[in-house]
């Protein structure tokens, strides 16, 4: 029934439809470049095709599966679906696939986009074939982690949060250990690098599978996710069990419960909206851990930059955690920003919250407060991150190797990135509350403001740059250029997105309350 439900939903096809745009349209800017040979167009467009996809699946799969048990477990169904005949396997593989389902839609409409490099040249069907099975077996097990994690949790945030943080790390270390192994530290023990989706998407390349041991570990690699995912899955039907004697006993989940602070009655007084965030308010224990493993990372990367021969190396590492940073941070506010004003909606708190003397206009001020509130430590430690990659570059340009024209570009970015932190964060907040107010799910909130705030000025920019690595001659002047325009048209947005949002909230919150109801 929640399948057939799923499958008919209007979001399904308009999914379905904007992924299939959305690869159509990659392809035909690469088509676009000029000074690039055909042959290279095509191997191009199926890079830019595959990791955007591989995003894309460990992302959303996750993402989608992360709630589905640990709300029913909130709502108290859990116990009406062990009253059928389903035993924890046959929830465990309906759940898997319900919610996976807009995500699989999705992905099978890129696939035969994934073709179009066959047209252009380059490529080979049985590349394109290895890559596209990769990316479904990246799927599965993104979709297998997050069920396991919703029937281990019960909050949605530390649901998201950690499945966030379990899909990344399960993506990112072995590939890290790879590149510690093979330029740093070369007595380094062997790794299971086959277990990184990752390492599966690379290895079915041409360039990878043709070499003397491609073919065995592209299909080790797959070998390996195909077992780790089906154990997960197994994991998941056994423990569910397990967690629905738990609650009928009494003992809850098999997760910690979420922590709580006292309260502060001068602010619950003052405005009690913004009290109550407060209160629930979670720092998101399992995302601190993965912030915390990507700085000591940037610091080791920064120290190795300045005082070893490899400086290129290191300081690449470091300027793309610094990035990684940035996105953790941002997810975090996406995840706050959307979790009071949703929870509220759907247990119907907010429709007697409205009936108070409490206005629409302090409950909104109440969210921005709040949210400003959690998001200070986060935006301090993206400035820092930012003028700490500043300062190398200003203070050690001979041992970077950096001219006077790379120093302008480099600051242009690392400054122009820590202006935009102020204002993505300004919409998170605000795209936050409208999106949570208007989302079936927590999940689907989180994505929705993410996305919509970070996802086309990230594409405008990798379009961008694409165009630039194309054209022969550009100097670090057209880069400060390119990087200035985009971060006015970012702000521009961003100042868009809040306007808009401001516009549809004020006087109408309950409106559209009962509008989503």
């Amino acid at each position: 029934m929640e399948m057939r439900s799923a499958s008919r939903r209007r979001s399904t096809f308009g999914l379905r439809l904007l992924f299939a745009l959305a690869g159509t349209a990659a392809c035909l800017v690469v088509l676009a470049l000029p000074h690039l040979p055909t042959a290279r167009k095509g191997q191009t467009m199926l890079v830019l095709l595959s990791f955007l996809s591989l995003l894309f699946c460990l992302a959303a799969g996750g993402f989608l599966t992360s709630d589905c048990v640990s709300s029913e477990k909130r709502e108290g169904t859990l116990g009406l679906l062990f009253l059928t005949p389903l035993n924890g396997l046959d929830i465990v593989l309906g759940k898997l696939v319900c919610h996976g389902l807009q995500t699989f839609y999705g992905v099978c409409a890129v696939f035969p986009v994934f073709f179009l490099p066959l047209l252009t040249g380059g490529v080979t069907w049985a590349e394109v074939s290895r890559i596209v099975l990769a990316l479904a077996l990246a799927l599965f097990v993104s979709a297998a982690v997050g069920m396991l994690v919703s029937i281990l949790g019960t909050d949605s945030r530390r649901t998201i949060l950690t499945t966030f943080t379990s899909t990344t790390l399960l993506a990112s270390l072995p590939m890290l250990y790879l590149m510690v192994r093979s330029i740093f530290w070369r007595a380094l023990p062997h790794a299971p690098v086959q277990l990184s989706p990752v390492f599966s998407v690379l290895a079915g390349f041409d360039a990878s599978y043709r070499s003397a041991n491609g073919p065995a570990m592209f299909w080790g690699s797959l070998i390996a996710l195909s077992a780790l995912g089906l154990g997960l899955v197994i994991i998941s039907a056994f423990l569910l069990g397990k967690v629905f004697r738990r609650l009928g006993t009494g003992a809850g989940s098999l997760a910690e419960a979420p922590r709580t602070r006292p309260p502060g009655r001068a602010l619950q007084a003052a405005n009690p909206y913004e009290w109550a965030i407060l209160e629930n308010a979670d720092q998101g224990s399992s995302l601190g851990y993965l912030t915390t493993l990507a700085l000591l990372f940037f610091a080791a990367m920064v120290l190795v930059s300045l005082n070893t021969s490899h400086w290129q190396e290191g300081f690449t590492a470091a300027f793309f955690t610094a990035f990684a940073l940035h996105v953790i941070s941002k997810l975090r506010l996406a995840v706050e920003a959307t979790l009071q004003i949703n929870a509220d909606h759907q247990s119907g708190a907010l429709e007697l919250l409205l009936v108070t003397p409490l206005s629409e206009e302090s409950i909104l001020r109440g969210h921005r407060s709040a949210q400003r509130s959690l998001s200070r430590k986060p935006l301090l430690l993206l400035v820092g991150v930012n003028l700490v990659l500043e300062a190398c570059v200003l203070f050690f340009p001979d041992t970077l190797q950096v001219t006077t024209d790379n120093t302008i570009a480099f600051s242009t970015i690392f400054l122009g990135g820590a202006m935009l932190a102020l204002a993505d964060f300004a919409a998170l907040r605000w795209g936050g509350f409208l999106s949570g107010l208007r989302s079936p799910s927590h999940a689907r909130a989180v994505l929705l403001t993410f996305g919509s705030v970070m996802v086309l000025p990230w594409a405008a920019l990798g379009l961008a740059f694409a165009w630039l690595t194309s054209v022969s001659g550009s100097s670090d002047k057209t880069i400060t250029h390119i990087v200035l325009a985009w971060v006015g048209m970012s702000l521009a947005y961003d100042l868009f997105l809040i306007r808009r949002c401001r516009k549809r909230l004020n006087g109408r919150l309950r409106l559209l309350a009962s509008e989503s109801a």
